[in-house]
């Protein structure tokens, strides 16, 4: 069973980061990542995931919006 991870931040570096570092600690994970929360849904309608990991602070809609949809 794959373990997906979802990574939302409008800061590219960021989303980089805890990607690399969810390879290097959880092996075959499966990574989706999303620059902002419109794009996050699409990709949460689309895919089961298993775990989202948000920036609280994002233009158009917040990690909080995110959260309560």
């Amino acid at each position: 069973m794959t373990f997906r991870v979802l990574v939302v931040d409008d800061a590219t570096f960021v989303r980089d980061t805890i990607k690399r570092t969810l390879r290097q600690f959880i092996p075959g994970v499966e990574i989706f990542d999303a620059a902002d929360g419109q794009r996050a849904i699409s990709l949460m309608k689309s895919n089961k995931i298993d775990l989202t990991l948000s920036d609280w602070e994002m233009p158009e809609m917040t990690g909080e919006e995110l959260l309560q949809w």
